[in-house]
């Protein structure tokens, strides 16, 4: 490890770890005025209740909403030096000692075996990049026959190590296998803010002069080949507990209306023990189980001082600080999407162009003004007379 870093990465993760240490300090007290949010909510949805979401507005096979805070680290990282971070990592699998010396006793990282996706994701925003400059995103993967939406608002809690608390929801889809689009119904659904499971209920608060179809117009396609490793702790009862998540990637991101033009970059991202579109964990459950809070996530959870000063959190940002030492890595703000999109704009493409992605409804455009969705519906095509 020690030949990766320079007296200036010394330096900087010196630094980074007083700033990590000072939230610690602050945890305790925090923590007095009850357990605050716990890391990840996922809706216990009754069958009728799954059955009338499926059946009403599109949403599902399994309408089991989630929603989750997630602590995580962005670090750009040259195509170049891909390899050289993969071998880093193996080395660490490989060398449980070196392993502890870089994230703590009791520590070890092992490789994950997860598959290749193959697949797509399909990056969407108005056609003036509303969600990109606002750092936020909405994202649908359509993977084994399954539509996932992800949306993550512009909002977030950065510290000065790098990392940030960022708040992400989703729900599975019955979205168009082939083009991914949406029906109408769907977004009748994303409308409507009463309901706990729809993970665009704040869109309209955070963008009042939009109407939500607005932001449905496909920007771009991002691919990841990434290799993972957890970071695992032993705990009193002598088992191993997954405490992180990091990902070496090769991103390349892609012009839908000229999908020969692409872009690739290299990315390093850590995050918390991540959930996904199945049951939660069993850590996952207890935490959720006793906390007093009620879920889902709101955008301004991410700067709720009890999640931001506990020890879950704090110890995910000790990681992070860790691993940019240990790869010589710095952060980055701007998300996957952010930065495919500032990479396909240098190349010439034109996002105004984007299709859009809800079935039945057409593009509008007022002179001068970005391109937006019209509220009417289309007319249905009338049957040629016989």
């Amino acid at each position: 490890m020690t030949e990766l870093l320079t007296k200036r990465t010394h330096t900087q993760v010196i630094k980074l770890l007083f700033a990590t240490l000072s939230v610690a300090l602050l945890a305790r007290e925090a923590r007095g005025d009850g357990a605050g949010p716990p890391m990840v909510w996922r809706h216990d949805i009754s069958d009728e209740v799954e059955k009338s979401r499926v059946d009403r507005y599109g949403v599902g096979p399994y309408a089991d909403a989630q929603t989750r805070l997630e602590t995580e680290l962005r670090t750009d990282i040259p195509l170049s030096r891909l390899p050289e971070a993969k071998a880093a990592m193996d080395r660490l699998v490989a060398d449980p000692a070196a392993a502890a010396n870089v994230f703590g006793a009791n520590h070890r990282v092992v490789a994950m075996a997860k598959k290749p996706r193959k697949v797509w994701d399909l990056y969407l925003d108005t056609t003036d990049g509303r969600l990109a400059a606002s750092g936020a995103s909405l994202r649908i993967r359509i993977e084994n026959g399954t539509a996932q939406i992800n949306y993550k608002p512009p909002t977030g809690n950065y510290f000065d190590d790098g990392m940030k608390i960022g708040m992400e929801a989703g729900i599975t889809l019955s979205a168009d296998k082939k083009t991914g689009k949406l029906p109408q119904k769907t977004i009748d659904f994303f409308k409507n803010t009463r309901l706990v499971d729809n993970p665009l209920r704040e869109m309209k608060k955070q963008f009042p002069d939009l109407n939500l179809e607005d932001f449905f117009f496909l920007q771009l396609e991002n691919k990841q080949d990434r290799q993972m490793y957890a970071v695992e702790q032993l705990d009193g009862a002598g088992q191993w507990v997954k405490k992180s998540e990091i990902s070496v990637d090769l991103v390349v991101g892609r012009d839908p209306m000229n999908r020969a033009t692409q872009v690739r970059y290299g990315r390093v991202e850590l995050e918390g023990d991540h959930v996904s579109a199945g049951q939660l964990n069993a850590r996952q459950q207890a935490a959720l189980a006793g906390s007093d809070w009620k879920g889902p996530h709101k955008a301004h959870d991410t700067k709720d001082p009890r999640f931001a000063a506990s020890d879950e959190v704090t110890k995910i940002r000790g990681y992070g600080v860790a691993l940019q030492g240990y790869l010589g890595v710095t952060p980055s703000k701007g998300s996957k999407y952010v930065r495919s999109r500032e990479l396909l704009a240098a190349r010439g493409v034109r996002f105004d162009r984007g299709r859009l992605m809800v079935k039945g409804l057409y593009r509008t455009r007022a002179r001068n003004k970005p391109v937006r969705v019209s509220q009417r519906r289309a007319k249905p095509i009338k049957s040629a007379r016989r």
